[in-house]
């Protein structure tokens, strides 16, 4: 890929990462991390404009400041909701990222009430 892309992090460990509620600035990171993979056709592309819409149901890995992975629950219907759009920073694989969000999205799951949350995962084996 050309060049680095902003407010997408370098560098980061589990333990420096916090996992947190995505806001309006995370925007252009999350957009930059979906990119990354939307190219391989592992994750869907998606507008800034419809991420923009959609940061209630994103949650974001800090680390430092920057934004090096992010995912999201969408609720489907009143018993399921979908785990989405998990990305994690090339930079960061391997360091247990993925996993934190994961774990905080099926958390955010049982909190809304569903008894199911389904993913369709494409590329995770690679």
């Amino acid at each position: 890929r050309d060049g680095p892309h902003p407010g997408v992090g370098s560098e980061a460990r589990v333990s420096e990462v916090a996992i947190r509620r995505a806001r309006t600035p995370d925007v252009p990171a999350i957009h930059d991390l979906i990119e990354l993979y939307a190219g391989d056709r592992i994750l869907l592309a998606k507008e800034r404009v419809q991420l923009y819409e959609d940061v209630q149901d994103f949650w974001v890995a800090d680390a430092g400041g920057r934004v090096v992975g992010c995912g999201a629950v969408h609720p489907l219907w009143e018993d399921i909701a979908e785990i989405r759009t998990v990305a994690v920073d090339p930079s960061a694989r391997g360091r247990g990222v993925g996993r934190l969000i994961v774990e905080r999205l099926i958390a955010t799951v049982r909190e809304l009430g569903p008894p199911a949350a389904g993913a369709i995962a494409p590329g995770l084996n690679r």
